[in-house]
């Protein structure tokens, strides 16, 4: 039988066509070509080809659940390649994280859609856990809400323990509030009489209060009164309060006429009862 032997260049073969593998996602593209994808329960994803990254944000709240969600995301796609693990950071918006993608070596590999296939991966490992959460969530409060006979008791005991402790705080903050309250007004009315006898009687003010005394006949009643004194003397302590903050009474126009009265009061009781030599005790005839 004779052979047959041809001589030249085979026959091409058609190429094999990749298979394509598709993904549902719950995702929008934006105006500028970025891909948002929200099907996670508690982050949205962002990947951004322009700038070669992936951003992830809270969907509510910024927590703890939300932060360790986003190190798992970036933990995942670091492992799978996908994002530079140097460039993993907090971004410019409160609470996001933000990561490089790597820059394929092939020229016909995307990298914005092989983050986002793998984006969608991460999230189909996550829905068990979220599940588990969520199932525990509501067992969580439908024991709260609709308990057994056996657990009522147990509640209305723990219920009555937690108001009695928190009726103890709320007169332990209420005593606390009136003591604090009560300081202040000692303070006050001390730096006031202080301030007041400094003015009108010390001798370190003697030459500034004679000056200023002979200059204008108001000025000399007003700095030789401890009540006229003590009124304006409470009206400065009002105002630099913003700057000591030695009281927590508020700026207002009543609060400063209120305590310029005690002030003038005050300094005036305290100057009539207590001299340099201590309390003052006589009789109506002066002895």
């Amino acid at each position: 039988m004779a052979i047959e032997i041809k001589i030249g260049t085979p026959p091409e073969q058609p190429e094999e066509k990749r298979t394509q593998t598709s993904m549902p996602l719950n995702a929008r593209k934006s105006l500028d070509g970025n891909v948002m994808i929200f099907d996670h329960e508690i982050i949205d994803i962002v990947v951004m080809p322009s700038q070669n990254k992936v951003v992830a944000f809270p969907k509510d709240l910024m927590s703890d659940t939300v932060y360790e969600t986003q190190d798992r995301l970036f933990y995942y796609l670091v492992k799978k390649g996908i994002v530079l693990p140097e460039t993993v950071h907090g971004g410019n918006v409160y609470g996001s994280i933000e990561g490089t993608i790597a820059t394929p070596i092939q020229e016909d590999v995307s990298a914005a859609q092989t983050a986002v296939f793998s984006i969608g991966k991460f999230i189909l490992e996550e829905k068990p856990f979220f599940k588990t959460y969520n199932d525990y969530q509501e067992d969580y409060e439908s024991d709260l809400t609709d308990p057994d006979e056996e657990d009522c008791a147990t509640l209305e005991y723990e219920r009555v323990i937690a108001t009695r402790l928190l009726t103890r705080r709320l007169r332990s903050k209420l005593h606390v509030q009136i003591l604090r309250g009560s300081m202040e007004l000692i303070y006050f009315v001390l730096c006031a009489y202080g301030m007041t006898s400094i003015v009108v009687y010390s001798h370190i003010a003697k030459a500034p209060r004679n000056f200023l005394s002979s200059k204008s006949e108001w000025l000399c009643e007003l700095l030789h009164c401890p009540m006229c004194t003590g009124f304006w003397i409470g009206i400065f302590l009002c105002g630099i309060n913003k700057y000591t903050e030695l009281f927590t009474f508020d700026y207002n126009f009543v609060n400063f006429l209120l305590l310029g009265s005690l002030s003038a009061g005050t300094s005036y009781l305290l100057n009539v009862i207590v001299d340099d030599d201590g309390i003052k005790i006589g009789d109506k005839n002066g002895n």
